[in-house]
């Protein structure tokens, strides 16, 4: 409603409670009024615990550890910053390296998230989204990894006791399983092995290819305890400073296992030889060169020490068949192929190993914690039987094929050419790929069948997938969950066929249907690109992260313009009675903003923007624990028009043309008068007939511009500046509980507060000093305590949310009623549930709220 009445319920037989002039005989009906109030409100069934908050307040800690001795601008963003030309600012301050900041700062509740922008003097900037839980939201910006990040990157048994072995393990190896029998090995040591018999070229008769020849251990052929076993007296050592260079003929046969351990000190040369069982272990200074092709089976392995070698002549290939568990701490390199074909192959923190073909043909498992680069390995042909687990960094310089994967922490795969991955399996049938906080995988383009991702699920923790060209055969051929983000262009997708999805085109090839691409990207949840809503992220370099990602910490722009988070404030003008809930009588906007260059100085502004009543609304702002005492100084620098005494008199706000006072009734609080009539204010012009020219300003529709009550008229701002003692309380002006905006309108002989029921703001009374307390004590059971103590009469929302025409409510569930228009068809959704559709005021219906012609 938009006039003025005589009494509180328009056919029933009660008076108003009144605050400044009462009869002794005054009698209110308070359940008669409660169900008034329920009755017009248009939403019923309201949640019992609903506060109407649409924004909360957190508190950041933020510290800072940047390679530069340099000053930064700190900002704190409600949507990401980088590559945006505009961003929500709530806090921005100066920080050096090694510093840290705590402020609070108000946030939208429908989007639990605050950016910490870092931004130098040359405008590169970085940003970190940080979930904001149990009211805190905690960021450390770095370009070193943490302690913990560092050692977690490393080859830690305590972090990653599934994956992490030793040496020892290797060469004393337990529960090899060869055809369908467990077996243990018998126990080596390095001091053991130093004092082996020496083997040379004079102890092998060069050319004799016979099996007598053989370094075998036949004794334990039918020992099924030590299958893998080291014969008594078949241990051999090849010295510091020998190079074994005849034909080393360990050949055998199934009736001849050679089970021999060779321990190389100096060097041993292999060429086309079968090595069937033993155990060769390159010391350190060591050496194993491959001349020829190689093969290895029957629990065979090899294990390379710290300072140990494998080398080889181009082309051949190493062949590590059905064999015993590999392992490599020091460096394999040659242009030739390894293929740990059906083993378990290990390469340790100190392990190098640089190939042309890396494979694994027979369901092996690679673990690495140190460097492997090869060009390529065989795609998809084995790609289904390769389980990877990388602890650090691995290179194919041209294209790869991955099974399953699991990336560690601040770990890498980058593959220059086309990485094709999918599960443990073929055919869409394979298990997730697991990747930890900050693992990264770069391909320049992606095969993808049915592969499944699982990234970190910890706040702030993330991993990353980055490809400039996607192909995939089905639908489901994607999917990832948690905190996995693709760093990916979405129009680069293609069939199986390399041929480019089209939206305006349906491809039909073999028994693949193909149509619009959209769906294939339904199963990545974040994005790195220029629409995320979460990006921004920083992984440093590093000997296991590569290059790293954005590790300059420039992610593409530099700091955004700002635009400081505004509370726009939505009154009724008819309490304590009911009213039509189109929310407009009395519009105003309040931004607060610190003083980037004075940290103690707040500057808030305040718009006056849309007046949709006939009564003189005047307006303030207490400021709830703000004290006089806080501040060396406060003024006005521009304050609303204020209506000469000849136009009208006004007592709902008191004389004075300085625009702050001291709360009457809460000494802990400061009073900002704002103005005394809504209409004077945006129409500061006498009417020719005298007085205030009253009408609906800035409410109307279009349909019903010509009306005589109906106007536009230009929004006005005021400026208040206030300057604190402590850096600590002029943060507590970012703070929305500060804010207990309300309009002062005229009710029944009396004037009347109108505060929002956020904060539990309603119960205030902040302009009426002769109140007496028994009286104020009446007005808070009638109107706070009681059983629409929560229904409001006001509504603060974030942003410029557009509030609605005039008499369209801002809400309704009375479906039946065709004549009913909703602004806000979430409102009631939010309104019987506050932990639903919280973001009810970005979703106007079309044509319901209000837009300037």
């Amino acid at each position: 409603m938009k006039q003025m009445t005589g009494k509180i319920l328009s056919g029933l037989a009660v008076m108003t409670l009144c605050l400044t002039s009462c009869h002794d005989n005054a009698v209110f009906d308070q359940p008669s009024y409660n169900q008034l109030v329920k009755d017009a409100f248009p939403v019923k069934n309201v949640d019992p615990n609903q506060t109407w908050a649409t924004v909360g307040t957190a508190t950041a800690e933020v510290s800072l550890d940047l390679d530069q001795d340099v000053t930064y601008d700190v900002v704190l963003y409600l949507d990401n910053p980088i590559g945006s030309s505009l961003a929500t600012r709530v806090y921005e301050c100066k920080m050096t390296s090694g510093e840290s900041l705590t402020t609070n700062f108000s946030y939208k509740l429908a989007s639990p998230v605050v950016y910490v922008g870092v931004f130098d003097q040359e405008g590169r900037g970085l940003a970190q989204a940080v979930t904001i839980e149990d009211g805190r939201a905690v960021a450390k910006i770095s370009t070193h990894q943490s302690a913990s990040a560092r050692h977690r990157a490393a080859e830690n048994a305590a972090i990653y006791g599934q994956f992490v072995k030793s040496a020892n393990d290797y060469l004393n190896y337990n529960g090899f399983s060869l055809y369908g029998n467990t077996y243990t090995t018998r126990q080596i040591s390095i001091a053991g092995m130093q004092a082996y018999t020496a083997l040379t070229d004079a102890d092998l008769q060069i050319g004799v290819t016979t099996n007598n020849q053989t370094l075998s251990d036949l004794q334990y052929r039918s020992d099924g305890t030590y299958y893998i076993a080291h014969g008594d007296g078949k241990h051999y050592r090849i010295p510091a400073g020998t190079e074994l260079t005849s034909m080393f003929n360990i050949n055998g046969t199934w009736g001849v296992l050679n089970d021999a351990v060779i321990y190389v000190e100096g060097k041993m040369h292999l060429n086309g030889n079968t090595l069937n069982g033993p155990t060769l272990v390159v010391a350190n200074g060591g050496e194993i060169i491959v001349d020829g092709n190689t093969n290895m089976s029957n629990a065979g392995r090899i294990i390379i020490l710290a300072g140990g070698k494998m080398t080889g002549a181009n082309g051949v290939t190493y062949n590590i068949n059905n064999a015993g568990p590999s392992y490599n701490a020091g460096t394999i390199e040659f242009k030739g192929e390894l293929n740990t074909n059906g083993s378990d192959f290990y390469n340790a923190a100190t392990g190098n190993i640089k190939l042309d073909v890396l494979r694994n043909t027979s369901g092996g498992k690679y673990t690495n914690f140190g460097k492997i680069e090869a060009r390529t390995n065989t795609i998809q042909g084995d790609a289904y039987n390769c389980h990877i687990i990388n602890g650090c960094y691995m290179h194919f310089t041209g294209n790869a094929g991955v099974g399953g994967i699991t990336m560690l922490d601040n770990s890498r795969l980058d593959v220059d050419g086309q990485l094709y991955i999918t599960g443990k399996e073929q055919w869409r049938q394979g298990r997730n790929n697991t990747l930890y906080h900050q693992s990264l995988i770069n391909a320049q383009s992606m095969y993808f069948q049915g592969a499944g991702f699982v990234g970190p699920t910890n706040n702030g923790e993330f991993a990353i997938v980055k490809t400039s060209k996607l192909l995939v055969s089905y639908a489901d051929d994607i999917n990832s969950y948690d905190n996995v983000f693709w760093d990916i262009d979405k129009n680069e997708f293609y069939n199986y066929q390399n041929q480019k999805w089209d939206i305006n085109n349906i491809y039909t090839a073999a028994w693949h249907i193909l149509n619009n691409g959209s769906w294939c990207t339904s199963g990545m949840t974040h994005y790195i690109d220029e629409n995320t809503t979460l990006s921004n992220f920083q992984i440093p370099a590093s000997d296991c992260t590569g290059e790293g990602y954005n590790d300059g910490g420039n992610s593409g722009g530099g700091k955004p313009e700002s635009q400081d988070l505004s509370m726009r404030f939505l009154f009724e003008d008819n309490f304590p009675d009911a009213g039509d809930y189109d929310m407009n009588d009395c519009v105003f906007k309040v931004t607060p903003q610190i003083d980037p260059s004075n940290s103690k100085k707040v500057n808030v502004t305040v718009t006056a923007e849309a007046s949709g009543a006939q009564k003189s609304i005047g307006a303030a702002i207490r400021l709830k624990g703000v004290t006089t005492s806080m501040l060396s100084k406060y003024e006005c620098t521009q304050g609303f028009p204020v209506p000469p005494s000849n136009v009208g008199s006004y007592d709902n706000i008191p004389d004075g043309s300085f625009t702050i006072s001291k709360d009457p009734n809460d000494k802990s609080s400061l009073v900002m008068l704002l103005f005394k009539d809504m209409h004077w204010v945006l129409n500061p012009n006498e009417k020719s007939s005298g007085g205030v020219d009253v009408k609906y300003y800035n409410t109307m529709k279009p349909e019903n511009s010509n009306s005589e009550w109906y106007a536009v008229a230009d929004v006005k701002t005021a400026t208040y500046v206030f300057e604190f003692n402590f850096e600590k309380d002029a943060q507590r002006m970012l703070d929305q509980a500060t804010y207990d905006a309300f309009i002062v309108e005229p009710y029944n002989g009396s004037w009347w507060e109108v505060h929002t029921v956020q904060n539990d703001f309603k119960g205030a009374l902040v302009l009426h000093p002769e109140v007496h307390e028994s009286t104020y004590e009446a007005y808070l059971n009638a109107y706070v305590k009681s059983e629409i103590g929560n229904l409001p009469w006001a509504v603060m929302v974030p942003g410029t949310v557009a509030y609605p025409y005039e008499w369209v409510k801002i809400g309704s569930d009375d479906t039946n009623n065709s004549n009913i228009e909703i602004a806000y068809p979430q409102f009631m959704g939010w309104a019987r549930n506050k932990e639903d559709n919280v973001d009810w005021y970005s979703h106007p219906a079309a044509g319901k709220t209000w837009t300037r012609p």
